[in-house]
């Protein structure tokens, strides 16, 4: 049954597909592909929006009749523009006939994608761990609330404040499908999976294909998907590294072979602790520890041992010391094989659409269309609702090609033309109305920009994170150096490169200064990781002396690890270099060379430096939130750069070795071979060991599809009980559980069923509701608890009335002595409805009685 569910989801999304095909035909003129590869993720935002947007005004209801409403729309307007299109010459039929192998190419890999990444969830399915449970709520929400915003599963009486879009386009998909939300919510990973290697094959393949024709470009276009969504960082490779013990026996060859005078001459004293001090100036945790033998099988390396590589990222304070909240540093396919549906994974297939878009924007020589600016924008604009870290990033992208593009097109002849390249400066804004009814909802944990003075990334660890994108993007960029050395901007380049790095160099030091001089937390912060005495004279000019000297101890430190600045400023200064002469007009007579200058290397080079800014940022400053470090902007910085470089890296690869010759291609070619080998490591042992190397041992439960059967296992009763809400409780009914922490199973029932409670995981709703979060929840959590262990029949009713809870849920974790009291249990027998009995778990309906005591 699961299985056919696989194939009902794969064909409704190639449907979806085949519904947007005819619009991006006619409104993606320049990509090769004809906007082949985006269609899906195209047909399912704009089907999505469409259907969002009516249900927000009051227009739809959350239905399948809705849904398909919206579908029809879409079609209709996508037959109309392909059929009205004034360039007949070419039809959808004869464009599939005459590109048929990157068509199939495409499809197999979009095809062994999906199935094959639902057998790998169909072996670790249970939502129960990380932010899982957080992203079936709202799912499940969703597709139990009848309009939108829907309703919020953990916060009675309101509506999620977040960025839930992805949860509504898959929703979607399954009450189209017919899925229950467990089997969805792994079919949907599998299927943003899928579409994440599509979209990032179709772009290669565009960019590719549209720098030169040439043989075995649907071939070469499959670095995208490997280097995107495939390939690892190299934690996995030092893992191995280190667990086979070939980094001792190769220090202990070393050192066997070396005369003892050149390890003296060379300042080392003891050459026989060269592996462990190798192990320690890596600073990666657990990777420091000794090993006395070899550790086969994987699994036996540590417990969760692929982990470890979302956090090679350590920060230290300036004596050395790590600190506590270590920034996260999570790649695609981390995401995927943790399984996490969260916003910056639901983003990905459209995120490659949004490059898609703007790829064809800079290859269009002519003017664009109304109809091209309304697609921008909404697929632009639909990014933050999808994950608002990525709308900045992405927009950056979009309005640089918009700018060039005002640039170098001749003068507007009308106020319409005039009008679309007003428009197209001012689109952030546009997408921000085009989806107003969530931008009025959502509420932001964000504070503001922090500075960062004292947290270096140390280049090594960066090296881990990034090493193959490294390794190519800075040989691309030196052999376009090389080969139009008198072309690029090289005073403009260098000026505006060191003028960046000075600029956030005083603004960060400047804001630090101020802060410590103003703020009590940021001054001890300051002193404190600076190894220095908090001050305890905070008036005149002791603590201006104090500030000083703490911060000549920073600069020094920061001084001593300043490599990854460098690194990041030459590759920075190469890429301005070449992009300054996109600003000149073809008729700027400083402008000698205007052929040098292709759309495929010039969209590129603007990726390249858009990542090295993203991962320049964080040294030195950092988004304020409720963890008050840099972790999330790591996260979110390093996880745009990922897909960035990785796009990037795929087309280098391919254009550097067509254009080198013999040897260097050799030596390019076999660098890139060994860290691609070294990154994909860790996708070649952490798969088994997630999966348990697809083996069942005796008495474990068969492969299912279905994320919530765990329950089954750890409370057999509760999930009778839980699938007996889903089918009989109308949606939208209160349901009281008990409260427990984040990422525990505690809001099981509400997650599962979409029905609301009084409060799920406190530590989420603060997240989620910044400021606001004490004013709409204070008080529930001890509520909840007081409910459960009052032998009070006059105050149950009271906070049940309060919180106009409609059911009581009483089953393993309401039980527990630890959490409730017998007489608090017993108690709703004497007032309550059992609606569902077994004999662990029970099911009350609060009716509308008289309170009052009984014996």
């Amino acid at each position: 049954m699961e299985a056919l569910q696989v194939l009902i989801w794969y064909f409704l999304v190639i449907a979806f597909g085949l519904l947007a095909w005819p619009l991006a035909f006619r409104l993606l003129p320049e990509l090769p592909d004809r906007g082949y590869s985006l269609s899906r993720a195209l047909g399912l935002l704009l089907v999505g929006y469409l259907f969002w947007l009516l249900c927000s005004l009051g227009l739809l209801q959350n239905t399948t009749g809705g849904m398909l409403f919206s579908i029809l729309v879409v079609g209709g307007i996508g037959l109309w523009a392909y059929f009205t299109r004034p360039d007949r010459g070419e039809s959808l039929v004869s464009w599939l006939v005459e590109h048929i192998k990157p068509v199939l190419v495409g499809e197999g890999l979009f095809f062994l994608a999906f199935v094959g990444w639902a057998v790998v969830r169909a072996y670790n399915p249970a939502l129960d761990h990380t932010e899982k449970p957080m992203e079936l709520a709202f799912l499940s929400g969703i597709r139990g609330s009848s309009v939108f915003p829907p309703l919020d599963p953990w916060l009675a009486g309101y509506s999620i404040s977040y960025y839930y879009f992805g949860y509504v386009i898959m929703a979607m998909l399954a009450d189209l499908a017919g899925t229950s939300t467990g089997v969805a919510f792994n079919i949907g990973v599998a299927l943003l999976f899928a579409l994440m290697l599509l979209g990032s094959y179709g772009l290669v393949y565009n960019l590719v294909t549209k720098e030169q024709e040439r043989i075995g470009a649907a071939v070469s276009a499959l670095l995208g998907p490997l280097l995107i969504g495939i390939m690892g960082n190299l934690e996995g490779f030092l893992e191995l590294f280190k667990a086979s013990m070939i980094g001792a026996n190769f220090w202990r060859w070393v050192i066997s072979s070396t005369d003892i005078r050149f390890w003296r001459l060379v300042g080392i004293k003891n050459p026989s602790l060269l592996d462990d001090n190798f192990w320690q100036w890596l600073d990666i945790e657990n990777l420091t520890e000794p090993l006395s033998k070899v550790l086969w099988p994987p699994d036996q390396w540590r417990f969760w041992w692929w982990w470890r590589a979302s956090r090679v990222i350590r920060d230290q304070d300036i004596t050395g010391e790590a600190i506590g909240l270590q920034p996260i540093d999570e790649f695609p396919f981390f995401s995927f094989l943790l399984g996490d549906m969260h916003p910056h994974v639901l983003a990905l297939p459209f995120v490659l659409l949004a490059l898609g878009l703007a790829f064809n924007v800079l290859c269009q020589k002519r003017r664009l269309s109304w109809p091209q600016l309304g697609l921008l924008t909404i697929c632009f604009g639909g990014l933050a609702f999808l994950n608002i870290s990525d709308w900045p990033i992405y927009f950056f992208v979009l309005i640089s090609i918009l700018i060039v593009r005002l640039i170098r097109e001749e003068k507007p002849a009308s106020w319409e033309e005039w009008a679309r390249s007003v428009y197209g400066l001012i689109m952030p804004v546009a997408g921000m109305l085009a989806y107003l009814p969530w931008h009025i909802s959502y509420r932001s944990q964000i504070g503001g920009i922090l500075p960062n003075l004292v947290f270096a990334t140390r280049l090594h660890q960066f090296f881990v994170m990034f090493g193959p994108f490294l390794i190519v993007i800075v040989w691309f960029l030196i052999d376009l150096a090389i080969r139009q050395c008198g072309k690029l901007a090289w005073r403009d380049g260098i000026l505006l490169g060191i003028g960046l790095l000075i600029s956030l160099a005083v603004s960060t030091f400047g804001m630090g200064i101020v802060a410590a001089k103003l703020d009590p937390g940021t001054r001890g912060f300051l002193f404190t990781n600076a190894g220095l005495p908090v001050p305890t004279d905070t008036y005149g000019n002791g603590l201006w002396n104090q500030i000083v000297q703490a911060i000549q101890i920073i600069i020094h430190h920061r001084l001593n690890h300043s490599l990854i600045l460098l690194l990041l400023i030459v590759i920075i200064i190469l890429a301005l270099a070449y992009l300054l002469p996109l600003l000149r007009r073809p008729d700027d007579p400083s402008r000698e060379h205007p052929s040098f200058l292709s759309p495929s290397t010039s969209f590129v080079v603007l990726l390249i430096l858009t990542g090295a800014l993203l991962t320049l940022g964080p040294e030195f400053l950092y988004i304020r939130d409720v963890f008050s470090h840099r972790l999330n902007t790591i996260f979110k910085f390093y996880y745009a750069a990922w897909v960035l470089w990785g796009i990037a890296s795929a087309y280098a690869i391919h254009a550097v070795l067509c254009r080198s010759g013999y040897i260097l291609r050799f030596v390019f070619g076999g660098t890139v071979v060994v860290f691609l080998m070294a990154g994909l490591v860790y996708p070649s042992f952490a798969i088994p060991t997630r999966t348990g190397g697809f083996t069942r041992a005796p008495g474990e439960p068969s492969p299912t599809l279905d994320g919530i059967a765990f329950i089954e296992q750890l409370y057999p009763s509760d999930y009778m009980a839980i699938l007996w809400l889903q089918q009989n409780i109308e949606p939208g009914s209160i349901v009281l559980e008990a409260v427990g922490g984040s990422y525990t199973i505690h809001g099981r029932v509400s997650a599962s069923t979409g029905l609301p409670t009084v409060i799920g995981w406190p530590g989420h709703e603060d997240q989620w509701r910044g400021d606001l979060f004490n004013e709409l929840a204070e008080g529930r959590e001890e509520a909840v608890r007081e409910i459960y262990n009052t032998p009070s029949i006059i105050r149950a009713q009271e906070l049940l009335a309060q919180y106009r809870v409609n059911y009581v849920f009483v089953g393993a974790l309401e039980r527990n002595p630890f959490y409730a009291s017998p007489a608090g249990i017993e108690k709703f027998e004497r007032f309550l409805t059992a609606v569902y009995q077994d004999s662990e778990t029970t099911i009350y309906r609060v009716d509308d009685v008289p309170m009052k005591e009984t014996p």
